[in-house]
């Protein structure tokens, strides 16, 4: 038999899809004793017949989806024929963006820089990522639509259709203390109260916020600190305040010391603001006792090795209670305790409650061989220390003790007026207001233009003062004569006691008194 060649046909060499795909077929004729091949080397095209066979026959084959803009094709070889699919792109997908809130903030993504630039094309299915970023004096309220939502401020999308998103911005409210007042000190236990004015300074309004109290060591709230109590701030209007008191208490078994009341605005976060940093303000706060020496007494003049009565009142200033303490008593050369100074005595002092007070007065001895001098008697309270106190620097009070002798002019009498040349009486008293005998002194008299006494004014005379107990006096008169070269006017007479410095006294700047007279033509 003579040999035949075998001749193939195939019903179609062309089928198009759209881009969502799909599937076809392609019958292929020939003689039964013919074979035939499909060969496919792209992988958007999947043949799911088998791609060989005898005879007649049918090609399956599948179009996966085209998920890009742009369209496709490709060739297969079927049995010696070419056969071609072509397939079409997908429409390109918008996202357009809207702001609201004039100035509010701006949305920036893939191509999206929002207000400026607000319309994008993507292929179908591209993943967007969008950021909403508040401008100063606002805050982002929050997305919606577009398959954007809630007030985090990105949102990832996948760009599956055309979408709208909405971005939203608000002018912020900006919440603070602008007045804090409470007492300076106070108690552990003790109920105190708190008043406060809460502000909202931004030009939002806010909503409603909660205003606590907190007790620190410092002016820094933290973690570490006690909340006090607190109180409900209304809505607020941008500029509006809300003022408020509140008690709260002081925590028991809180240490003597300086605390800070602290008040913080919004404390629970409720309102978003312009500034979370300046949501506070403090007012500082001494716990605890204070134990003060509030008044002294003691003889203003004093011998060596004589005994004096010194009288104290000791309180507690502070607001807590005060244990038992001493106060004691110092002698010393000036008005600074400090270790030279020598202890006179001491006096035991109860318990003391906040604002109440001790008096008492205690026997001491001025040192014997103490010089002449003026020196103090420094009364400290809770001098063993044994309380806790929030102050301890203004624990002590002096008072001034002279030591030794004092002569000075008691009395003075002398003509109110007198003509220049006259010779006028004067009278004085001259007096040891010390607490120890002085010797032999002279008493002298001078005409001066005003009290002071200098090296300008005139010499008038003089008188003897004899020997002076403590706490004694002479009285003497002289005869003296008004200079007769002298212009009238209003002229005064100084007597200076000890005018020769022949006595040492503890004081050396009051020896003189003064009377005015009159000088006649």
């Amino acid at each position: 038999a003579r040999f035949r060649a075998c001749t193939y046909s195939i019903s179609s060499n062309y089928q198009s899809f759209a881009s969502a795909g799909g599937a076809g077929s392609v019958a292929i004729i020939t003689d039964s004793s013919c074979g035939w091949s499909a060969v496919n080397n792209t992988i958007w095209i999947n043949i799911t017949s088998p791609n060989s066979n005898m005879g007649s026959g049918t090609l399956n084959y599948s179009v996966s989806a085209n998920t890009g803009t742009a369209a496709r094709s490709h060739s297969m070889t079927i049995a010696g024929h070419v056969f071609t699919v072509e397939q079409a792109g997908v429409a390109a997908v918008s996202l357009n963006v809207i702001v609201n809130g004039e100035n509010g903030g701006r949305v920036t993504g893939q191509g999206i820089s929002c207000p400026s630039d607000c319309t994008e094309t993507f292929e179908f299915g591209a993943p967007v990522n969008l950021t909403a970023t508040p401008n100063t004096g606002y805050f982002f309220a929050g997305w919606s639509g577009g398959g954007c939502a809630g007030t985090e401020r990105t949102c990832s999308i996948a760009m599956d259709s055309n979408r709208t998103v909405t971005a939203t911005f608000r002018q912020s409210p900006d919440m603070l203390v602008s007045v804090l007042t409470a007492p300076v000190s106070a108690g552990a236990g003790t109920v105190i109260g708190i008043t406060d004015t809460t502000r909202n300074s931004g030009h939002g309004s806010a909503g409603i916020s909660t205003t606590n109290y907190y007790l620190s060591t410092n002016t820094i709230l933290d973690a570490n600190d006690i909340l006090l109590g607190s109180r409900s701030i209304p809505e607020l209007a941008s500029g509006a305040t809300n003022s408020g008191s509140t008690s709260v208490t002081i925590p028991l078994g809180t240490s003597t010391g300086t605390y800070y009341i602290i008040a913080k605005a919004d404390d629970l976060n409720a309102v978003t603001e312009t500034n979370e940093n300046n949501n506070t303000r403090s007012k500082v706060i001494t716990i605890g006792p204070d134990i003060i020496v509030s008044s002294i007494a003691a003889p203003a003049a004093a011998g060596a090795g004589a005994i004096i009565s010194v009288t104290d009142s000791t309180k507690n200033n502070g607001k807590g209670l005060a244990g038992a303490s001493t106060t004691g008593y110092y002698f010393s050369t000036n008005a600074i305790l400090d270790a030279n100074d020598i202890l006179l005595g001491s006096r035991s002092i109860p318990e003391l409650a906040s604002g109440a007070t001790n008096s008492g007065s205690t026997f001491v001895t001025i040192p014997l061989g103490t010089a002449t001098g003026t020196y103090y008697i420094i009364a400290k309270a809770d001098d063993l220390k044994a309380v806790t106190e929030t102050n301890e620097n203004n624990n002590t009070r002096s008072r001034a003790v002279g030591v030794g002798l004092d002569l000075l002019v008691s009395a003075l009498s002398a003509p109110t007026s007198a003509s220049a040349g006259a010779i006028v009486s004067i009278t004085d008293t001259t007096r040891n207001s010390g607490s120890t005998g002085s010797g032999e002194s002279i008493t002298y008299y001078y005409l001066s233009t005003n009290i002071t006494l200098d090296d300008s004014d005139i010499f008038l005379g003089s008188r003897s003062v004899p020997a002076l107990g403590a706490m004694t006096g002479n009285a003497g008169s002289v005869h003296v004569t008004i200079p007769s070269v002298l212009a009238s006017g209003k002229y005064y007479i100084i007597a200076r006691a000890d005018s020769m410095n022949d006595v040492i006294e503890f004081n050396e700047v009051n020896n003189n008194r003064s009377r005015v007279i009159t000088i006649n033509p």
